[in-house]
């Protein structure tokens, strides 16, 4: 049995991810609170709902191709078939976002004023302009991840975050641009994020013409394709699932101001999900590129699922501890009941996580089909959870709903993997001996580095 699982090398990748979403979460947090504190919680509610749309629209649109991308350029090692399947990917992003644009338009035209009552149509159009920019970006980033440059793939979304930092504080708190300014800077950031993702690729693809970016190969496309609508069904089922709740708030609840309240629960809570989406990213290519290395595999995922459930525990318990303080100082009392929330949505959240890092290695071992009936599954017990307890408890029932189905989904992922790859329960949850012995050497480790950093 294969036991090297180049563990180091994973390290270090992690580590370049965790950078990154350190980075986008300091970033992330700064521009909450910018929003929060310069619209209130009518108008933070109100840019909510009005980027909710395009954000769905991006997953609703994309096909799964971001994920087919990863799953090939890891899997290919002809130059040319790589540059194909990226030149194709880069293309059917961009036809099929134009026909996201397309298909949110007429939503709003036909049934704005019935599902957003309380946000200016107009804004929600102009809003759609997110969808392209924002779905090219996904696509070169899921290029990097399969060729596991995640230097790249992170000074993408730090760009994006750096700068919509920068342009709120000019288009909002300075200008007093409301909602219509915070809404263009995230367009403006997502824009220059995506010309300085074009930049770094120009050093992996080369095209005899530039504009090959908007001709899919079509045999390519089938390929991608084919892989990609099964991914498709289960992030986009993931996705309903994510945001459901938002939706369901603004119809059943106490208003736009829950809305807003529990939009800013839901973005601290979240950042347990961001934080280990790091882990998630590196399993993908990494178990794709050990095409037939089933032992491997299954070490390497195992080990993975152990150590994200054990060390998720403390930065989950840190968010709770600090997250009614850290709402009141940062956000004003007016947000002060978020707190509740994100204890509430955060058991649900770890478990989550570690159905992510399953999905991620059943989709990197070619069978991307079986996360879409159990994420289909956990969205019907969201919606139903949603449905009985937000009229009840308002944006708390939200949470609760929330926390149920993502325990749910995590909980039955455990389960199909074991089946599935003939593991049991304690390879996924409980620490082995070795385990230990490598947490141990990581510790004194850290201590020798802070030492030396310190002179001591």
């Amino acid at each position: 049995m294969r036991r090297d699982l180049e563990l180091k090398r994973f390290g270090g990748d992690l580590l370049i991810n965790f950078s990154r979403v350190l980075g986008t979460t300091v970033f992330g947090i700064i521009t909450s609170i910018i929003v929060a504190r310069t619209l209130g919680p009518e108008g933070r509610g109100a840019y909510a709902l009005a980027t909710l749309l395009p954000q769905f629209l991006v997953t609703f649109t994309n096909l799964g191709i971001v994920q087919a991308i990863v799953y090939y350029v890891a899997r290919e090692r002809d130059r040319q078939r790589v540059t194909a399947i990226i030149s194709t990917g880069i293309a059917l992003a961009f036809w099929l976002s134009l026909a996201g644009v397309g298909i949110g338009g007429l939503a709003i035209w036909i049934g704005g004023h019935e599902v957003f009552p309380n946000v200016s149509l107009l804004l929600m159009a102009f809003a759609l302009t997110l969808l392209p920019v924002g779905q090219l970006r996904q696509n070169l980033r899921g290029v990097f991840r399969g060729y596991e440059d995640f230097h790249a793939d992170g000074a993408i979304e730090i760009c994006y975050t750096l700068l919509n930092v920068v342009l709120l504080v000019v288009l909002v708190w300075l200008l007093d641009g409301q909602v219509w300014g915070a809404v263009l800077a995230n367009i403006g950031a997502s824009l220059l994020a995506l010309v300085y993702g074009l930049w770094r690729l120009r050093t992996r693809v080369e095209l005899a013409r530039p504009w090959q970016l908007l001709i899919p190969d079509r045999s390519v496309a089938r390929q991608l394709l084919s892989y990609g609508l099964r991914m498709y069904v289960a992030g986009l089922a993931t996705n309903l699932l994510l945001r459901i709740d938002i939706f369901i708030l603004n119809l059943l609840g106490s208003g736009v101001a829950a809305v807003g309240i529990y939009s800013v629960g839901v973005a601290l809570a979240e950042r347990l999900r961001v934080l280990l989406s790091a882990v998630v990213s590196v399993v993908l290519p990494r178990i794709s590129s050990w095409d037939g290395d089933e032992d491997r595999r299954n070490l390497f995922t195992g080990l993975i699922v152990r150590h994200t459930l054990w060390l998720s525990i403390f930065p989950a318990i840190g968010i709770a501890l600090l997250g009614g303080p850290f709402v009141r100082l940062l956000y004003g009392t007016e947000f002060e009941e978020a707190a509740l929330a994100i204890v509430i949505l955060l058991p649900g959240l770890i478990l989550f996580n570690l159905g992510s890092i399953i999905l991620a290695d059943t989709s990197g071992r070619g069978k991307p089909g079986i996360g879409a009936r159990l994420a289909l599954l956990a969205l019907i017990v969201n919606i139903i959870a949603n449905i009985i307890l937000i009229p009840r408890y308002d944006f708390l029932g939200a949470a609760l709903a929330s926390t149920i189905a993502y325990s749910f989904l995590g909980i039955t992922w455990g389960i199909v993997f074991c089946r599935i790859n003939r593991q049991t329960w304690d390879t996924l949850v409980l620490p082995t001996a070795e385990d230990v012995q490598r947490l141990g050497r990581l510790v004194r480790l850290v201590i020798a580095r802070l030492r030396l950093l310190t002179g001591q």
